[in-house]
């Protein structure tokens, strides 16, 4: 999981009870904000556009690296495969 259950809870309780799923749909919903990053990450990468004074390209490249998804030189070294669509309206 991303972080840990209790401050999950804390922060987003409504959320899991709205998602209809509870904390299983939350973390499919935060999967795909990671797919989507490194599907950007790569997209930016590929047009030449990783200049880190941009802040959308600096956001991308901060979570990416704390995740291990990319290395220092912004080289993508863990496949984000595509992950499976919450059931729940609300986590889409």
């Amino acid at each position: 999981m991303y972080v840990d259950f209790p401050s999950v809870w804390r922060y987003f309780k409504d959320y899991i009870s709205a998602s209809g799923g509870g904390v299983f749909e939350l973390k499919k919903a935060l999967d795909w904000s990671v797919w989507y990053a490194a599907k950007w990450w790569r997209e930016v990468r590929e047009a030449g556009a990783a200049n880190l004074k941009n802040p959308f390209v600096k956001a991308l490249y901060t979570a990416l690296r704390a995740r291990g998804i990319i290395d220092d030189e912004g080289r993508v070294k863990k496949e984000v495969s595509r992950p499976e669509m919450p059931k729940g309206l609300y986590a889409r």
